[in-house]
């Protein structure tokens, strides 16, 4: 049944999961169903939380979880925030890191996944939500902080934490 419809395919709407918009003009000859493993894996209840935390005296970019060998994360959250004193700024952001292979090794690329403001103010807790939706990270990337700023007499604590699934290969 491909090329034009002639009349309204009833309850093509619904079978597709189509909630507004129209009818199609034209039908391929093949319909592909797809759906989200997100949904399937939040549900299993397999959920891991892991925590670290950097306590940075100058600009870094820290590693705190790197995917094993044959596993592939759902990462459903990733996220840092940071306690200020008055005086201290900071301006951090959690990113990915994807390894580059160069000639004679290889080199972190950090894809940023959310940045946080200019921070100085006394008692303030800051979040950096690293993702707004989830994501999928494989054998090898890691993730963490980086730090491209701060201030501070001393060192700043910034704990990290994020919510994976872990698919086995």
């Amino acid at each position: 049944m491909s090329g034009p419809t002639a009349n309204l395919p009833l309850g093509l709407l619904d079978a597709l999961g189509i909630k507004s918009g129209s009818y199609p003009n034209n039908l391929l000859e093949s319909i592909y169903p797809t759906f989200s493993l997100f949904e399937l894996l939040a549900a299993a209840g397999c959920e891991e939380s892991i925590g670290a935390q950097i306590n940075t005296a100058g600009v870094a970019l820290q590693a705190l979880a790197t995917v094993p060998q044959g596993e592939t994360w759902m990462v459903a959250y990733a996220g840092a925030e940071a306690v200020l004193i008055a005086g201290e700024l900071i301006d951090f952001s959690v990113v990915v890191l994807d390894t580059i292979p160069v000639l004679g090794g290889g080199t972190h690329v950090a894809r940023v996944l959310g940045a946080t403001n200019r921070l100085a103010a006394a008692g303030v807790a800051r979040v950096c939500a690293g993702s707004v939706s989830p994501f999928w990270m494989t054998t090898g990337q890691q993730i963490g902080i980086n730090v491209e700023r701060w201030t501070s007499a001393g060192t700043i604590s910034v704990p990290f934490t994020c919510r994976i699934h872990r698919c086995r290969r």
